[in-house]
């Protein structure tokens, strides 16, 4: 709604400031109407649902009509690939801990019953020796 008519310049300023508000009006009531899954006609500024394909008002057609669903349908999928990464990372971090400890099992020395015995026959010798 813009006047095509030059202002007087004492009130030059305050059309301005007029013209600014409206804009910041227009700016907050669609980003109102975003927080509830709705759009601003931009035929006739009214209130219309993102499910609605045409406005209830002037019938212009909606062109966020399903836009929320779409968004919602990729945060789905973003909140389902980071609980993947995480299951992954989970499992990896346990066959490595897995892998690990199987590692300190495999390089420990392993000895028979009869070295055992020879070993304590040998600590008894030395212990007469001295």
């Amino acid at each position: 709604m813009e006047n095509q008519c030059e202002p007087d310049p004492q009130f030059a300023d305050l059309f301005a400031q007029v013209s600014d508000l409206l804009t910041q009006m227009d700016a907050l009531k669609s980003e109102l109407a975003g927080l509830d899954h709705a759009a601003i006609c931009p035929s006739c500024g009214s209130k219309v649902s993102d499910t609605q394909r045409f406005c209830p008002e002037c019938g212009c057609k909606n062109d966020s009509y399903g836009k929320w669903k779409a968004e919602a349908e990729a945060a789905e999928e973003a909140r389902r690939a980071a609980k993947d990464t995480e299951q992954a990372d989970r499992k990896a971090r346990k066959a490595e801990k897995f892998a690990q400890e199987t590692v300190f099992e495999t390089t420990a020395e392993t000895r028979s019953a009869d070295d055992v015995i020879l070993s304590a026959a040998d600590a008894t010798t030395c212990d007469e020796e001295y």
